[in-house]
């Protein structure tokens, strides 16, 4: 099993990524390159002049290219996974279901509460029954 290497732009001051595209933005996550050839064609475009958009300058004057390397740490078999996010829903479910009941028994606790009340007024105003 090889490796994958993935490429993206750095800028050097704040350590946002590239966004690629034509008018490159900076974010947190940013673009990634499957190939050194794919960035050297993005840094192409950009570099068009009929792109006089970069008002202080070149968007990566400040930049470097970072070279990941994505390696396999372990492997699972989807359908065990799959188990568990099925499991996942069932307890949710279940969970809810026993959230329901709690509230329902709080609400006829209640209402038990009320009518023994009520009792003791009827006893308290006719003793006799």
């Amino acid at each position: 099993m090889s490796n994958a290497t993935i490429y993206k732009i750095r800028h050097k001051k704040t350590g946002l990524f590239s966004g690629g595209g034509s008018c490159p933005r900076w974010a947190k996550k940013g673009k990634a390159w499957s190939s050194i050839a794919y960035v050297k064609s993005h840094l192409a475009c950009v570099d068009q002049p009929r792109y006089p958009m970069f008002r202080g300058g070149h968007p990566y004057a400040d930049a470097e290219i970072m070279t990941f390397e994505m390696v396999v740490v372990d492997t699972r078999d989807v359908a065990a996974l799959l188990d568990e996010v099925e499991l996942d829903k069932v307890e949710k479910k279940v969970a809810k279901e026993i959230e329901a009941l709690r509230r329902q028994e709080e609400r006829e606790k209640e209402e038990l509460q009320r009518l023994r009340k009520k009792v003791q007024q009827l006893h308290k105003k006719w003793p006799d029954v």
